[in-house]
Parts: structure tokens; C-alpha cells; sequence
């Protein structure tokens, strides 16, 4: 009677390959947890953005990476000596989005073919501090959104949004 053998060569194989996928596994792993860290996925440094106009008047802070159905905000953020702003924004952008709400209330909203234009009401006279608008979203499509947005007659931003389905 023969006696079994064992094929060694096939066993040290298959435990490289093994070993070979437990480091990809965690490496991947700790990829992942960096990437959470930063606000890849969610709130953290990666995730906020600001964009400023070329002459520094108008500046808007976003998120840059949303989630679909999730509540995020632009806060647009005019420079001092401006008094009631008329602020547009794309409309191939807001329709992505719901808007949920917007502080101050704009005290009128006219849409164009290609921009819906928000008025806010002022007294007339220019703002030592400048105007801070708030516009509450909820993204309802996934993927990368363009926006564009500006004051009326005057300078404009535009900043890249990831939604995540």
C-alpha cells in the first residue's frame, strides 16, 4: 500500500494568496476609516468648501459632499456696502435641489430661462456688515451638481457638489 502525500508547494501557494488579500483587506480598511476621518463621508474638513469671487464681494460656503434627501445649506456671505442684494442662482442647480427655506425670506422670487433671481428687502441704505443668506437645500439627484450664483449685476461663484445616492 502507497502512502498519501501531500503537495507542500500547492499549500505555501494558496497561504501567500490568503496573506496577500488580508493585507489589501486592511489596508483598504484603514482607508476607510482616514477617509471618515476627514468627512469624506459625512461633516468633517474634507466635506465643507468655500467659494470666493474673483473681486472677494460675494463669498458662499457649501458642503462638498452631500447626501441625496439630506438637509445641507449654502450660506452666501455679501461684502459690506451692499445694500438689499439680488442674488441668482442657476436654475440647472436648484433643479437638483429643494428648497426647503432661506433666512432672511427674500421679499420677492422671479425665474428666468436660465436663473432664479431672489429679491431681499433692505431699507435701501448699505449694510456695515454685509447681508448673510441662508438657503436651506434637500439634494433630491445624486451625482456631481454645478452651481452657479451671483449677485445681480455683479459678481459671480461657482463650486462642484458630490451628492452620494
Amino acid at each position: 500500500m502507497t502512502e498519501p502525500t501531500l503537495d507542500v508547494d500547492a499549500g505555501d501557494r494558496f497561504q501567500r494568496r490568503d496573506w496577500n488579500f488580508q493585507r489589501a483587506g486592511w489596508v483598504a480598511f484603514a482607508i476607510c476609516i482616514v477617509a471618515a476621518l476627514a468627512g469624506v463621508f459625512g461633516r468633517g474638513p474634507v466635506a465643507h468648501g468655500e467659494a470666493r469671487s474673483a473681486d472677494g464681494k460675494i463669498v458662499v460656503e457649501f458642503e462638498r459632499l452631500a447626501r441625496r434627501r439630506a438637509p445641507t445649506a449654502l450660506r452666501l456671505q455679501a461684502a459690506p456696502g451692499e445694500t438689499a442684494p439680488r442674488v441668482w442662482i442657476a436654475r440647472g442647480f436648484l433643479d437638483r435641489v429643494e428648497v426647503k427655506d432661506i433666512q432672511p425670506r427674500p421679499a420677492r422670487v422671479t425665474g428666468g430661462q436660465d436663473r432664479v433671481v431672489f429679491e431681499f428687502a433692505g431699507d435701501g441704505s448699505p449694510s456695515a456688515v454685509g447681508a448673510t443668506l441662508t438657503f436651506s437645500l434637500e439634494p433630491t439627484k445624486s451625482g456631481l451638481a454645478r452651481c452657479e450664483m451671483g449677485l445681480v449685476g455683479g459678481p459671480a461663484v461657482d463650486f462642484k457638489q458630490f451628492v452620494f445616492p
